[in-house]
């Protein structure tokens, strides 16, 4: 390839991205305004494979339908995966996107939807619906682990759905102004404290997406980590923190 050819390469690469990330902005915004879903903080996880632009790529989602943890919300996660009570919670169906996947009793909760396109949209209210004192806060290292365990889901769905394009993925924290970091700490005579510093100043935390040029065949939570050390950061640095713990 001639640097001509890179050129172009690397164009239409910028132009499928901001396609994708123009994408991403909308449903973010029907996100926001959906009545539907409970009000506070709320975590939106975008898969987003480059065909998915493709009007004629379509993957066969209703394979899916084959183990529907892999749909479950990004709270949870282990030990839920194996609980049947959980299990049985949830409720798929298939809708004009796709394939829906919903909490029956509460829907207000969340969902993940699987598009046709190959995009996953997972949705959750309930992992920042908590406090310290009287002051929300994101759940330190658990948030981390939860997020990390998610994402190794969809894409491991994405990968036996068999998506060979790269891949876009894109953490969002909504609503989420005032937060805090609760971090956890172990102390002399092993006893325990949470510590917070400073609170986030915006409303929207709108994390720049990562590319997967290719989903690994021995995908891993290394690998997921890896991936999502900046997002980490950043969080933590949006709470007052020098960095995520996780990466000392």
């Amino acid at each position: 390839m001639d640097v001509t050819e890179l050129r172009r390469a690397f164009t239409l690469a910028d132009t499928v991205s901001q396609r994708l990330e123009g994408v991403r902005l909308e449903r973010l915004a029907t996100i926001a305004g959906d009545e539907r879903l409970a009000t506070g903080g709320t975590i939106v996880l975008h898969l987003q494979p480059l065909d998915s632009l493709d009007p004629e790529n379509v993957v066969d989602f209703l394979r899916a339908r084959q183990d529907i943890t892999r749909l479950f919300l990004i709270y949870h996660c282990a030990p839920y995966l194996n609980d049947s009570r959980f299990i049985n919670d949830y409720r798929t169906s298939v809708n004009f996107d796709g394939l829906l996947s919903v909490i029956e009793r509460n829907p207000a909760l969340g969902y993940v939807q699987l598009y046709r396109s190959g995009v996953i949209e997972s949705v959750d209210t309930i992992l920042l619906d908590g406090d310290f004192g009287e002051v929300p806060c994101i759940p330190g290292t658990n948030f981390e682990q939860k997020i990390v365990d998610a994402t190794l889901r969809y894409l491991g769905l994405l990968r036996d759905l068999e998506v060979r394009s790269p891949v876009l993925v894109n953490l969002s924290l909504l609503r989420v102004r005032g937060y805090t970091m609760r971090h956890t700490t172990e102390e002399f005579g092993g006893t325990r404290t949470a510590a917070t510093r400073g609170s986030i100043d915006r409303d929207d935390l709108l994390l720049r997406g990562k590319l997967i040029q290719a989903i690994p065949q021995d995908l891993n939570e290394e690998f997921v980590r890896d991936l999502l050390r900046e997002d980490f950061h950043a969080i933590w640095n949006a709470t007052g923190f020098d960095g995520s713990p996780s990466y000392d």
